[in-house]
């Protein structure tokens, strides 16, 4: 296979008294550019590929203390200059933000001397040269800097640098594209990418990835806050598109059938009125039992799962109604699988849909290895109240399973190895841009596993002309995923520059994840941290993925 590719991290730490900092962020800007782009320049043998800067300011007078939330903003286009950088295919400018000194060092692992290979040896000695030849031979750049993080006590003007060497999963590169090669407009993925950085520099969000794809190739995929690509992030429901495209291979293989009785395929849960639910209701969120329990570890016994089946009860007449299951219809739709094809649901996925497209970052069911990989979901941000709800002139939401408990219980190992069907995935954000490309061409690289019949069918709207019971809008709901539909198509999810056509599932916590089969876009936006302003994640959903359809030329 492909060797990895090195990506670059650089953290420049200003630490200083007084109103330098100021005087820095407003004068500085091109001479922190012009550093970066002497250190990635003296790389000429290609084996950096991709560079993030991030930039630590702590607040004025700092002695060697804790640092505050003071960021230092940099124009944009001091990190999208690199790009003129013929051994660059991307280069990241964000910035971060740190609390301790000591959080500071470990971010840095990878200091000079401290080398894996020989090849990033001589990259790191390279590094150092340039550093020493900057400070002898151009020492107006910067008014002082060092190698590597030292002694942090305050001295007027002290720049410290530090840098690391990550190794990226391999992304084979018929899986990149340049932005203009997919036909994507610079400006408005510019527009996009400054919409997403916001929450991350106002504090609102403490990470964030953003992908877009199109003709089955990634042509941007940028990290924010504490991410970077080999980050994996907790999708929730978006999960719902990946259980429902397995489930979509039995059908085209004849092995299941939407008019099929459940209760014919799982005799357990044939009981308290149970036995006229359809597979199709499943998909469709019709099926009559949204808050029916079912606690994730009870998936690895196939006693208690039985159990649980037949203990559930309908809330109303299975195909009378619309209202969102969040977990229970996606238990049986796994149990299905599990049933029809023979194997557990999670080798189903991943030997039937995940393998074949070579989706390395996607994951249901995450292996033990991979959990260093995971960010941790956390919560921001305050509630609204009933009387915010009240003002705003819209309903309060109703409560449901999604509980901060619920969330939060996806940073523990063993929840994140079951493989929730409806809400347990793990991904970065360029993988889940490809898995929606797949279902809009049918695969990817050549290896198809919808056929294009399917895909129409499945794309059918099955919940009629059923409304959403909080704002009455039209469900859309097909076979798993969610249609754009008309103008209310914001109230699904969706932006409101998206087609009619535009499908996909999105996750709890504002993840975003759809395909336009109009113009070929999708997209992937992921975050771990969670707004408690359900209405502030809303509006920022929206807003992302307006933008976002925006970007084709």
């Amino acid at each position: 296979g492909k060797a990895s590719r090195l990506f670059l991290e650089i953290h420049v730490i200003l630490v200083g008294h007084g109103g330098y900092h100021s005087n820095f962020c407003a004068k500085g800007a091109q001479q922190l550019h012009l550093l970066l782009r002497l250190i990635v320049g003296h790389v000429d043998d290609g084996l950096v590929t991709a560079a993030v800067a991030h930039v630590h300011q702590p607040d004025a007078g700092v002695a060697g203390g804790a640092l505050d939330h003071g960021t230092a903003r940099f124009e944009r286009a001091c990190g999208f200059g690199f790009l003129d950088h013929p051994q660059c295919c991307a280069i990241l400018y964000r910035t971060a933000r740190i609390h301790e000194f000591s959080f500071a060092k470990n971010l840095t692992t990878g200091f000079l001397g401290q080398t894996v290979d020989t090849d990033e040896g001589s990259i790191a000695d390279a590094f150092g040269q340039t550093f020493d030849d900057i400070h002898e031979q151009q020492p107006e750049i910067l008014p002082h800097f060092r190698r590597g993080l030292g002694n942090c006590r305050g001295q007027v003007g002290n720049i410290l640098i530090a840098y690391e060497f990550i190794r990226e999963k391999p992304m084979s590169d018929n899986r990149t594209s340049s932005v203009e090669e997919l036909g994507l407009n610079p400006e408005e993925v510019a527009k996009l990418l400054r919409r997403v950085q916001e929450e991350v520099d106002n504090g609102l969000l403490p990470a964030v990835q953003v992908a877009l794809a199109r003709h089955g190739k990634v042509g941007v995929f940028e990290c924010f806050g504490s991410a970077c690509p080999e980050s994996l992030i907790p999708i929730f429901s978006a999960t719902k598109g990946i259980t429902a495209a397995a489930a979509w291979l039995l059908i085209q293989e004849g092995k299941l059938s939407e008019d099929e009785r459940v209760a014919d395929i799982v005799p357990e849960f044939a009981s308290n009125g149970k036995e006229v639910v359809t597979v199709q209701q499943l998909f469709a969120h019709t099926a009559g039992f949204p808050h029916a329990p079912f606690r994730p570890l009870q998936w690895l016994s196939k006693q208690e799962r039985a159990a649980r089946y037949q203990q559930w009860r309908l809330s109303w007449e299975p195909g009378s109604r619309f209202e969102y299951h969040p977990s229970s219809s996606m238990w049986i739709i796994a149990e299905l699988i599990e049933r029809r094809s023979g194997q557990d649901f999670t080798h189903f996925v991943r030997e039937r849909v995940i393998e074949p497209l070579g989706l390395t970052n996607l994951f249901v069911g995450l292996p033990e290895a991979e959990n260093d990989r995971s960010l941790p979901c956390s919560y921001m941000g305050d509630p609204l109240t009933e009387e915010d709800y009240r003002k705003l002139g819209m309903p309060v939401p109703p409560d449901t399973e999604v509980t901060e408990e619920a969330i939060l219980n996806f940073n523990k190992p063993e929840i994140r190895a079951v493989g929730v069907p409806g809400g347990g995935a793990m991904a970065n954000a360029a993988d889940m841009a490809l898995f929606y490309q797949a279902l809009l061409h049918g695969g990817l690289d050549g290896v198809e596993l919808w056929s294009s019949e399917t895909l129409a069918d499945v794309r059918r709207i099955r919940s009629g002309d059923l409304t959403d019971p909080m704002f009455k809008k039209p469900a859309n709901r097909a076979l798993g995923i969610i249609i754009s539909g008309d103008d209310s198509r914001s109230f699904r999810g969706f932006g409101k520059t998206n087609s009619a056509q535009a499908f996909g599932h999105n996750g709890a916590g504002g993840q975003l994840a759809w395909v336009d089969p109009a113009t070929g876009l999708s997209l992937a936006y992921l975050t771990p941290g969670h707004d408690r302003n359900s209405i502030r994640q809303a509006r920022r959903g929206v807003a992302i993925g307006s933008l976002a359809a925006r970007c084709t030329l």
